[in-house]
This record gives structure tokens, sequence and C-alpha cells, in this order.
């Protein structure tokens, strides 16, 4: 019988485009605990990622696929934790009385450049974020 999620963590910036799905996909590849599971969303549904943004990421160990994908009320109620990756979404959205949810917030900036230093610095600050929290979730399930 397969094993129900114990927390869902939603990642969220504001395009869905890059900084969430850098989260969403480096939490999943390094969290161990199969009863949590991690997406993402943004505030606004972003275009794709473009091939030179991609290629930035597979070289820094990540695959982003699919689509941008947008935040709906529906999604935040059947999450626990909510993070918001980005410096550019107000938390006062999840502050809602029907929410009850938690509420994390990185302030992590976008990258608007084809600067692949700066992507990669990104990525790296995403990581090491995510490596924290994973970090406290596995003290949490002790």
């Amino acid at each position: 019988m397969k094993e129900r999620c114990k927390m869902k963590i939603l990642f969220v910036c504001k395009n869905n485009r890059f900084r969430s799905r850098v989260a969403e996909s480096y939490f999943n590849s390094v969290n161990e605990n199969k009863k949590v599971f991690a997406d993402s969303a943004g505030i606004i549904v972003g275009a794709p990622l473009t091939k030179y943004q991609s290629n930035v990421a597979r070289k820094a160990g990540l695959r982003i696929d699919g689509r941008p994908r947008g935040l709906s009320s529906k999604l935040i109620l059947s999450r626990d934790l909510i993070v918001i990756v980005a410096d550019n979404v107000p938390s006062s959205i999840f502050k809602d009385r029907s929410y009850s949810v938690n509420v994390v917030k990185w302030g992590i900036k976008d990258v608007y450049v084809k600067d692949e230093k700066k992507i990669l610095k990104t990525i790296e600050e995403i990581k090491s974020k995510v490596r924290s929290l994973v970090k406290k979730l596995e003290k949490k399930e002790r």
C-alpha cells in the first residue's frame, strides 16, 4: 500500500518560471522522506524557460520540465507549507483567514540577464535554502 503524503510544500515565485521550479526540482532530488511532497506555482503564469536557462540549470544538476503553472486557492488550501522563493511576491497573498498554511519567505531576486555566473549564483542560493529546509524537516521527523 502506498504511503500517504504527510506534508505538502509549495514553492512560489512570480511566474513559476525559474526560482520556484529550481527549488522544487532540487528539493525533490535531495529530500529522502517520501512522505514529503513538493511542487511549485507562480502568482502569474510565466513563459516557459528559455533553452539557455534550461541548459544552465542542467549544468547545475537540475532538470526543469513542464510548463509554468499558476497559483489557485485550491492549491494553497491543499498545502501545509508555502515557501515564497521570490523577493517580488508579497506574503500578504497568503494572509486570507481561510488559509491555515504556514508561510516562509526567502526573498531571492530574479535573474533577468543572460549571465551564466549570475544564474548559477541564484541556483546555489536556492539550493542552500532548500538544504536548510530539508534539515529542519528531518529534525522534526525525529
